[in-house]
């Protein structure tokens, strides 16, 4: 069946091959493997979905083995086949008479064309054969693995010589290949730099997972011709090689500034002024969330082109309104809490805060919907039924039948009052307010009239007890409702959220501690027109289905599940309670800011309870509170690096001063990071974490150079001050 007919002084292949185009061959293939593999045939995989076939060859040009790749439905199958010139085989051919290559040294995608590019030529190298085409097709030597667990098992000395330049995909497994290909490289002495992929993420927010082929198809979608795709491919961010190394090496997880190129005069780049530096904001732990809610934080920020945290606080916004009504969190001592959340986004107009609303809480809106439509239906027969009555018989009718309550839990507007009274009058036990301009309760009328006081402790109570109580300002008429739970999901302006934040009454009576915070930066300008329909997203639509099935049980009515924990996770609670409370003595990073310390375990139980019951579980795990202390971690950052903002100083300013002074002091521009940790001043520094941090910020924004020197066999972290530093006056 081979599709090649040799004349002449031509040597004949070595293994015998096929031609791609050839239908009847194709064919052929499709069914051997749709009746060899179950997962094709049980897929409802057909001729019709295959999409690729990937020859794996030797550098002369003889086909080793080949891949085919069925595309069906957002899902792939694609696995490795050989032909022996009369059938296809299931494997690769590393055994027997049929071995063709080591199993422990396979061939690199696309070899006869790395064979034959000039030395000089970059050889970029990526996870999967779909990326290696499409750069393949623009011009460019590329080269691949394959599957990313295959690193270890392929032959890399074609690669003696040459540079390479690694692009790995935006996910966890990506950095592993990455980390790994970069030890191997380095173990062959190949030298290599590194395409800056969250560089990438930062400028333009990209789906989980988004790879080379993805940012190829991006531009043609802009309708860039190959040669401006071609360049703007050369001209994406980079890391040398030796500085990836190092920071993939380094003790500290604390990024190097080492640039591409070595030597001190090419190590400092531009100073980044402080009022830009502070715009940045903390990493958001998107792995903290359980598998399904992280796909669909990054998901949500990918479709509505929103920062990470407004997608993740959506989703625990989301999380909090339903899991409120069926359980409640355990304390780290025998006490239970509700476990609604108080969330709070800082957002401007138009950076996304309603689009990221309509995904996040899509389950709930439709359900709301839907109810909200069989109550007018039961209202009108309600308000007919009765208007036929004669006086006499309605004062019967009203024993006998209950007036429709509206089914409406989600409020967007509405003062801290009107809220209120739905739960006493019994409308509703569970509710949030969810609002893209939610300064308007944080900062509106009801909490700064005559009853302000009031309607803070109000809001305070239901939190903490699970108790509303409507309030009037004669104390007359005023009612109270026992376990009813609230969730407040509040995204504002700077300009509207910044008066609500910097009022000491909020935080002393205790609202504001109570509250999550997450203060990304503008995105306006950075984002993508993404056109793909969420709607259709199978990832959303599972998480969609989920809450859809919580939301159609029937009423707990007040007797909510209280969650156990398993004794590991305790543990590690309380281990973080301590820590917490350690972080609150004189010098600690908590030491001004006690009333939010004081909530961080509190609200740390409450996410992992989430995390939980969304599960299905009956215990919180270990994932679970340490994802949630992740989660909780965060938002007590932000709200430090907020509160910095607001006085114009930083715990990287503190640092850099301190560094600069010592410098001046000793004559000496580099010093021992254990110095540091034992000296610097003020003392909150230096704790691990907070130096950590200040140091990243001053690595990332070349106010200091991190490096690694060896003393006495032991390898010791220095920071160097850039030079511009001591000159200036």
């Amino acid at each position: 069946m081979s599709q090649f007919n040799h004349t002449g002084t031509t040597p004949p292949p070595k293994y015998p091959s096929f031609d791609n185009q050839n239908r009847h061959f194709i064919q052929l293939l499709t069914n051997f493997l749709i009746g060899a593999d179950k997962e094709l045939a049980q897929n409802g995989y057909t001729p019709a979905h295959l999409t690729a076939i990937y020859h794996y060859c030797d550098k002369d040009g003889n086909l080793l083995y080949f891949k085919p790749r069925f595309d069906k439905d957002g899902k792939k199958w694609i696995k490795p086949c050989w032909y022996d010139g009369n059938r296809c085989y299931l494997g690769e051919p590393t055994k027997g008479e049929h071995a063709r290559y080591s199993p422990k040294a396979k061939p690199l995608y696309l070899l006869p064309d790395l064979a034959t590019a000039h030395p000089t030529q970059v050889v970029y190298f990526v996870e999967g054969e779909k990326c290696a085409s499409a750069l393949n097709r623009l011009g460019f030597v590329v080269t691949t693995a394959g599957a990313s667990s295959s690193t270890n098992t392929t032959d890399l000395t074609p690669l003696i010589g040459r540079s390479v330049r690694l692009w790995r995909d935006y996910d966890t497994a990506g950095k592993k290949w990455l980390d790994d290909m970069a030890n191997a490289l380095d173990g062959l002495k190949i030298a290599f730099d590194v395409v800056d992929v969250d560089s990438m993420a930062q400028s333009t927010p990209l789906a989980p997972s988004d790879d080379a082929h993805d940012h190829i198809t991006r531009l043609e979608n802009a309708q860039a011709g190959t040669l401006d795709i071609y360049q703007n491919i050369q001209n994406l961010p980079l890391i040398a090689g030796t500085a990836y190394l190092k920071a993939m090496h380094a003790p500290k997880s604390v990024n190097s500034t080492a640039p591409a190129k070595d030597g001190d005069n090419d190590k400092w780049g531009k100073m980044v002024a402080f009022d830009e530096v502070k715009n940045i904001e903390t990493p958001f732990p998107v792995t903290a969330f359980p598998p399904l809610l992280a796909k669909v934080v990054e998901k949500t920020a990918y479709y509505q082109q929103v920062p990470l945290s407004m997608a993740g606080f959506g989703v625990l916004g989301a999380l909090s309104h339903i899991g409120q009504g069926f359980i409640d969190a355990p304390y780290i001592n025998s006490d239970y809490n509700p476990a609604s959340l108080f969330l709070v986004v800082q957002g401007e107009s138009g950076s996304g805060k309603t689009q990221t609303i309509k995904i996040t809480h899509k389950a709930i809106l439709d359900f709301e919907r839907s109810e909200y439509e069989t109550y007018k239906d039961d209202k009108r027969m309600y308000d007919n039924e009765l208007s036929s009555k004669s006086k006499k018989e309605i004062k019967a009718f009203h024993e006998q039948n209950h007036k429709p309550a509206d089914p409406r839990s989600m409020f967007g507007s509405g003062s801290v009052q009107k809220v209120m009274q739905g739960f006493t009058d019994g409308n509703y036990q569970n509710a949030s307010y969810t609002a893209d301009e939610g300064a308007n309760l944080l900062d509106g009328a009801s909490l700064k009239a005559e009853t302000a006081g009031s309607s803070i402790g109000a809001i305070c109570d239901i939190y903490s007890k699970g108790i509303a109580e409507r309030i009037t300002i004669s104390n007359t008429g005023n009612q109270i409702a026992y376990g009813v739970r609230l969730t407040l999901f509040l995204c504002g302006q700077d300009v509207a959220l910044k008066p609500a934040l910097n009022n000491p009454r909020l935080t002393q009576q205790g609202l504001l501690p109570r509250c999550l915070f997450a203060f990304p930066p503008d995105n306006r300008g950075n984002r993508m027109l993404i056109t793909d329909n969420f709607a259709t997203d199978e990832t959303l639509q599972e998480y969609w289905q989920i809450c859809h099935n919580f939301l159609s049980l029937p009423p707990e009515q007040g007797k909510r599940k209280q969650l156990a924990w398993q004794a590991q996770a305790l543990k590690l609670a309380q281990s973080y309670w301590q820590k917490v409370e350690n972080s609150q003595q004189k010098g600690g990073i908590n030491h001004n800011a006690k009333a939010y310390a004081s909530r961080m375990v509190e609200n740390a139980s409450r996410i992992a309870s989430l995390f939980a019951w969304f599960n299905g579980k009956n215990a919180i795990g270990i994932d679970d509170i340490q994802g949630a202390i992740e989660i909780v971690e965060y938002s007590a950052s932000e709200r430090r690096r907020y509160d910095d903002i607001a006085t114009d100083i930083t715990d990287a300013e503190k640092l850099l001063q301190w560094l600069v002074k010592k410098a001046k002091e000793t004559g000496q521009d580099k010093f021992y990071l254990s110095y540091l940790q034992t000296s610097v001043t003020p003392q909150h520094l230096r704790i691990k974490q907070t130096l950590e941090t200040a140091l990243e910020l001053l690595s990332d924004n070349n106010y200091i150079y991190l490096d690694t020197e060896t003393t006495n066999r032991r390898p010791k972290r220095v920071i160097e001050l850039n030079p511009a530093l001591l000159n200036q006056c």
